[in-house]
């Protein structure tokens, strides 16, 4: 006498922990995808992904003191926006009315860093500006999801990755930088 396969048997349909493993699963493969993109992109993670430019950090290059007032302003900004992102981080995953709040605070602060970053890139040079402008790409994709985002769970899915590009940039600009504006540009 043979038994029912559980997995084909409609009567022992998969277990719902099952289920939830696997999603679980798929998920932590995709976060682990995310984070070696990142680690690469910041210096390789090891001698089969990493390239001599990547391992390489941006040396500073001269900055005139009149471009220094915006690119202060681009760091606090920075600064303002990342504190609202992480703050919004602790917020309840499923709760709507905790994340209005914090949605209208980073909208402005968003817009405050957009501003800040369109003002500054005419008056640095232009390996900055390049910087900043892939900063600028990647606040605007957030921008346009923070309006309509139901939850920061929500709004972290659809702006993860350009949270950590926008960072990568910015770092870059401010190795670029360096201290020539008696700060890093880099919060």
């Amino acid at each position: 006498m043979r038994l029912p396969d559980r997995a084909t048997s409609p009567e022992h349909p998969v277990p719902g922990c099952v289920t939830a493993l696997f999603g679980l699963g798929v998920v932590f493969a995709g976060l682990v995808g995310l984070f070696a993109l990142a680690a690469n992109a910041i210096g390789g993670i090891g001698p089969i992904f990493s390239s001599p430019e990547a391992t390489q950090p941006e040396q500073p290059i001269p900055i005139p003191a009149r471009a220094c007032p915006y690119l202060l302003s681009v760091h606090d900004t920075a600064a303002a926006s990342g504190q609202l992102y992480l703050s919004a981080n602790a917020l309840p995953t499923r709760n709507p009315e905790a994340w209005v709040l914090r949605r209208a605070e980073l909208r402005q602060s968003l817009a405050r860093f957009d501003a800040a970053l369109r003002r500054a890139v005419p008056r640095v040079p232009p390996r900055v500006a390049t910087q900043l402008m892939s900063v600028l790409r990647e606040v605007r994709i957030g921008e346009q999801n923070v309006a309509d985002a139901a939850t920061f769970s929500d709004y972290n899915t659809r702006t993860f990755g350009s949270v950590v590009l926008g960072y990568l940039a910015l770092g870059d600009a401010s190795g670029l930088v360096g201290n020539a504006c008696g700060l890093t540009l880099q919060p």
